[in-house]
């Protein structure tokens, strides 16, 4: 007995007889697990919520106004949380009929994001703001079904219990709070003829980084530390995180951290730092105390197991509250933005400044030149990395692995095996299983070395065997292993100086510089402006609208030296959404380096110093699309056609006066600046 595409088996048997007879042949042979999930679904909804296939409910379950926003407060800051990934979720899957929700843990969809055909279609059917999708009133479904057995699901159209539910392919991950209670579920749903796993695998991703988000959010008054086995995974959706007090007792871990540490139930009470990490609680405190930017290694107390780690003091986020919008899931010129394809990386690393450009422009051309080696130069904290990692992601190697490896990060006696790899018993203290080595991770992709010149010489020499043969021999193997990979190398050295100096070697030099860039200071760059906003874009915390610059910080960031170039305006950035009140960032917000610079060198400035257009530039926004230079001539044409009536122009352009308000702030246009 087979089904019809429209949950509906053929025949002429009803859908009763068609599910249980289902029932008794998969509890005689199941076919999977999942689809044994499905079928327990079905004998709940049959036996505990007395539902019946054929006769759904007449008319769906669906929240008034009032009930709805009661239960958005009730949900604290989870909405506000899950709104970004559920856009970015959306932009990734986005297409004809597709639609993003968040729900309760009672299955109440609290949050919609969807394609207006699609969404006018399935509210009929309760897929809406409001609409209740737990297994006792839905039947199964991903929402109902996830939250009844707490994983995530894929339910695919006749696996619905209700027929008229099976146009659909729904993916749904259960979100866990702080406290590893459930607090609900994400859902992406579609009209997909097929059932996408890769959709399964974003929903888990969105959830694993909501469920982090939610975890710094509730401890933001204790002091957290972030670790990863890499360095390169921290600030990832696998990341660990643990939150602990003065006392160095720990107060809270996420799932990733549970996951390393084996902590499957409750925390052990009185759990300290000491006993996870061989660190003293004072060498904790001192690091956190730092705020530094740059990973720390750390060792596991029980196994000496290696972990990069960073962390922070407790800090002040904003929240602010949202609510979703019944019937009006998302405006059709935000569809066609989420649709856009995203920048590519290579595209966001300058905003119109000369040298920056000449440099991009030279990498684009050797972009697919596989074998082709590239030298980048500038200071610290220019961007070299990310210029690498853009290049990798814009190749054709991208689907490759990027492998990167900090040549002055790694004690000496490490680097070798680190880059080499090394055979099982090759020396003592090593994994006895061996280890593949940085190289052979890349096989097929890119290597970056970082900081190149610190390579010691004798490894300076291997590498460029490396590089000639292309192959590697493990330590402890004299069998070579076959390798391609693309090397990219930077650093903030003068590499023929070092050469000269007999610290370089020469003939390596040369093997690296088939091309050689250099990047350009942040202070010597013309684009400052245009990079700070594309960071306040970044930072502005979640639910927050808009957080602006202060002119007086304007000016500052204009005139300020940078010593630590990108990355330090990056940071300074990062921790000044965090402090800003009202949405304003002001010089009180500021490290204390640039409020003692404001203080001495910009007391005499006047307003009439400040560059026509700065404040435009450092609004809400980075470089504009064609779509949002198509809005903001719309918007000001429309007000200087109605005489600057707000009421008249959101009806002519078919907008709430609170979407061209936001709008009219986001693009910083007043009267003003129209004159």
């Amino acid at each position: 007995m087979t089904a019809t595409r429209s949950g509906m088996p053929e025949n002429g048997v009803s859908r009763l007889d068609y599910i249980l007879a289902t029932i008794d042949s998969e509890k005689r042979q199941p076919r999977s697990r999942d689809h044994l999930r499905v079928i327990q679904s079905w004998e709940r909804c049959i036996n505990e919520y007395a539902l019946h296939p054929d006769r759904p409910p007449a008319s769906p379950l669906i929240l008034e106004e009032p009930a709805l926003k009661a239960r958005c407060e009730k949900a604290g800051s989870l909405l506000d949380i899950a709104r970004p990934e559920m856009e970015n979720l959306y932009q990734q899957i986005a297409g004809s009929g597709t639609a993003i929700m968040v729900v309760d843990k009672e299955g109440y969809v609290l949050n919609y994001l969807g394609d207006p055909e699609f969404s006018d279609v399935m509210a009929r059917n309760g897929l809406c703001a409001g609409g209740n999708w737990s297994e006792a009133v839905q039947g199964t479904n991903a929402m109902g079904t996830c939250l009844a057995d707490r994983e995530p699901v894929l339910i695919h159209h006749t696996e619905h219990f209700f027929a008229r539910n099976g146009r659909l392919t729904c993916s749904a991950a259960p979100i866990f709070g702080a406290d590893g209670e459930l607090i609900g579920a994400l859902d992406a749903s579609s009209a997909s003829s097929l059932a996408q796993q890769h959709t399964t695998v974003l929903v888990n991703m969105a959830v694993q980084m909501i469920e982090n988000r939610l975890f710094i959010d509730h401890h933001r008054q204790s002091v957290l530390l972030r670790f990863h086995s890499r360095p390169e995974f921290i600030n990832t959706p696998g990341e660990g995180l643990i939150a602990f007090n003065d006392d160095g007792l720990v107060v809270g871990m996420n799932r990733g951290a549970r996951q390393q540490f084996g902590f499957n139930g409750r925390l052990p009470a009185k759990q300290s730092m000491r006993s996870l990490f061989d660190v003293s609680e004072a060498d904790l405190m001192h690091f956190a105390g730092k705020q530094s930017i740059y990973p720390a290694e750390l060792r596991c107390s029980r196994s000496g197991r290696r972990f990069y780690a960073m962390a922070r003091t407790p800090g002040r986020p904003k929240v602010v509250s949202i609510f979703s919008n019944r019937g009006n899931p998302i405006d059709k010129p935000q569809t066609a933005s989420l649709r856009g394809e995203q920048r590519a990386l290579i595209d966001t690393l300058e905003f119109g400044d000369p040298q920056a450009r000449r440099c991009i422009d030279k990498a684009r051309r050797v972009i697919d030149v596989g074998d082709l080696p590239v030298l980048i130069g500038g200071e610290t904290g220019t961007g070299k990395g990310l210029l690498a990692k853009a290049l990798h992601q814009s190749s054709d190697r991208a689907a490759r692995p990027f492998v990167s490896i900090n040549c002055a990060a790694i004690p000496e006696a490490l680097l070798e095996s680190e880059l080499f790899g090394y055979n099982a018993g090759a020396f003592t203290g090593g994994n006895r299983n061996g280890a593949t080595g940085k190289i052979r991770a890349a096989d097929g992709g890119t290597l970056f070395l970082d900081e190149i010149g610190d390579m010691p010489l004798h490894l300076q020499t291997a590498l460029l065997q490396v590089l000639e043969d292309r192959e590697v021999v493990p330590l402890g193997s004299t069998q070579p292993v076959p390798v391609d990979v693309r090397v990219i190398s930077a650093s903030h050295q003068d590499l023929r100086e070092l050469s000269a100096k007999g610290d370089f070697r020469t003939d390596l030099l040369y093997r690296l510089q088939g091309l050689q860039v250099t990047l350009p200071a942040l202070r010597d760059r013309d684009d400052k402006l245009r990079l700070a906003s594309r960071f306040l874009n970044e930072f502005t915390p979640a639910g927050v609208e808009t957080v602006r610059f202060a002119d007086d910080v304007v000016r500052l960031f204009e005139r300020y030296t940078w010593p630590g170039n990108i990355r330090q305006m990056r940071n300074v950035i990062r921790t000044a959404c965090l402090l800003a009140e009202d949405g304003v960032i002001g010089i009180e917000d500021l490290s204390d380096e640039m409020r003692a610079e404001a203080a001495s060198t910009c007391t005499d400035l006047s307003q009439n110093e400040l560059a026509e257009g700065t404040s435009e530039a450092l609004g809400s926004s980075a470089a504009l699309s064609p779509l949002e230079a198509t809005e903001i001539d719309a918007i000001t044409a429309a007000l200087k056609t109605h005489k600057w009536s707000v009421s008249k122009v959101s009806r002519h352009l078919n907008l709430s006066r609170t979407t061209l308000y936001r709008k009219m702030r986001k693009y910083g246009i007043s009267q003003e600046t129209l004159q």
